[in-house]
C-alpha cells in the first residue's frame, strides 16, 4: 500500500457513489470519479477537487482509463442489465492495473440461498468473481435503503399522504450517508477486509406505520397512508423515469419487504466503522425534507404534487410479461 493513494468512485452520480466521493474529498483524498456524462453532481465533485473521467461500465476502454493510476475503488453497479459481465470485465482490468483494494456495493438479498431476481443472483456470482481476482475486494451489503421511500417526498410533504405499498413488513433501513461512511472507512484502511461482507443497517427495524409517525413528527402535521395498488405503483416508477429492468427487479424487492424478508436484526457495522451510532429514520427524514425545501406546505409544492399524480395516472407500467422478460 502507498501513502498517497488515488481512489476511483464508479457511478459517482448515484446515491451512495456521490456520498463516497464527497466524504473522501472532505478527508483530503485524491479522488477520480466515473460517470456517463457531466451534470450538476459531477460539477459539484469537480469543484471539490475530483478528477473526472467519462465512460460506461460496460466499455473496457473506458474502464481501463478510469482505473489507470488508481489504487482503491468503490465499485457500484447500478440496477441495469449486465452486472455480472461488467463486473467480470472490471475485475480483470483492476487486476491488470494492480488495484489494491475494492469496496463492492452488493446487497443483503444476495446472501440468501435462493432469490428469483436476476440482479440479485448476478450480485451473488459477482462476489466470487471479485474475490478470486486478488484485488482486495470486500462487499458492503445493505438491505432496504431509506432513500427508496423519499421518491414520494412531494406526496408526503404537500398532500400528507404516503403512497409506498410496503405492507406490514419491517426493516432497519439505512441511509446513503452511513453506507458511504462504512465504505470510506474500509477504503482508507483496507487491510484484512478482503473477501468479507459487511451489512450496514439502521438502529432498529421500522414498519410503514412507524414511518408515518416519524413523518408526522418531523413535519408537524399528520401524514396518512395512501393505499396504492401495485400496478399503480409501477406506473409511478415509470413516470419517475425508472428503467424497465430496474422496475422488473423492484417487483421482487417490494414483495420481499411486504413479506418481511428485510426484517433482520440490526448490526453494529456502522458504529464499528465510524465510531458513532447509525442514523435513525427521523434524522434521515428531516435531512431529506429540509434539503428539498419541503418542510412547509406551499402552493408551488402542492401544484407539483398534483401534476405528478396526474402524470402517474397517464403513464404506462410494464406488464407482468414484460417484467419477466427483463428478468431472464
Amino acid at each position: 500500500m502507498t501513502n498517497n493513494e488515488k481512489y476511483l468512485v464508479t457511478t459517482a452520480t448515484g446515491n451512495t457513489g456521490f456520498q463516497v466521493a464527497q466524504q473522501l474529498l472532505k478527508n483530503g483524498k485524491r479522488v477520480k470519479v466515473m460517470s456517463r456524462s457531466r451534470g450538476p453532481i459531477i460539477k459539484t465533485l469537480h469543484d471539490m477537487g475530483a478528477e473526472i473521467t467519462l465512460g460506461q461500465l460496460d466499455n473496457e476502454i473506458d474502464m481501463k482509463k478510469a482505473v489507470s493510476g488508481v489504487q482503491r475503488v468503490y465499485y457500484c453497479h447500478p440496477i441495469i442489465p449486465g452486472l455480472l459481465n461488467n463486473t467480470t470485465m472490471f475485475s480483470e482490468v483492476a487486476k491488470q492495473a494492480k488495484v489494491e483494494a475494492v469496496v463492492n456495493l452488493g446487497q443483503y438479498l444476495a446472501e440468501l440461498q435462493f432469490h428469483p431476481s436476476r440482479s440479485t443472483n448476478e450480485h451473488k456470482n459477482s462476489y466470487h468473481v471479485l474475490n478470486n481476482a486478488n484485488i482486495g475486494a470486500c462487499h458492503v451489503t445493505p438491505g432496504w435503503f431509506a432513500d427508496n421511500v423519499f421518491a414520494t417526498s412531494l406526496f408526503i410533504t404537500q398532500l400528507g399522504r404516503f403512497p409506498f405499498p410496503l405492507g406490514e413488513g419491517k426493516c432497519p433501513v439505512v441511509s446513503n450517508e452511513d453506507i458511504a461512511a462504512v465504505s470510506v472507512a474500509i477504503l482508507q484502511d483496507p487491510e484484512g477486509h478482503g473477501g468479507k461482507c459487511y451489512q450496514p443497517t439502521g438502529p432498529k427495524a421500522i414498519s410503514m406505520e412507524d414511518m408515518l409517525i416519524i413523518f408526522s413528527r418531523v413535519l408537524g402535521r399528520k401524514v396518512k397512508p395512501m393505499p396504492m395498488p401495485t400496478g399503480m405503483f409501477f406506473k409511478a416508477t415509470t413516470q419517475m423515469g425508472m428503467h424497465p429492468y430496474m422496475i422488473s427487479q423492484l417487483k421482487y424487492y417490494l414483495k420481499d419487504f411486504q413479506n418481511n424478508v428485510f426484517n433482520y436484526e440490526p448490526t453494529d457495522v456502522v458504529e464499528r466503522f465510524t465510531n458513532r451510532p447509525a442514523e435513525n429514520f427521523e434524522v434521515i427524514s428531516r435531512r431529506y425534507f429540509q434539503h428539498a425545501g419541503l418542510m412547509n406546505k406551499n402552493f408551488s409544492g402542492l401544484r407539483q404534487a398534483l401534476k405528478q399524480f396526474i402524470q402517474i395516472g397517464l403513464s404506462r407500467a410494464p406488464t407482468s410479461h414484460e417484467m419477466e422478460l427483463w428478468n431472464y
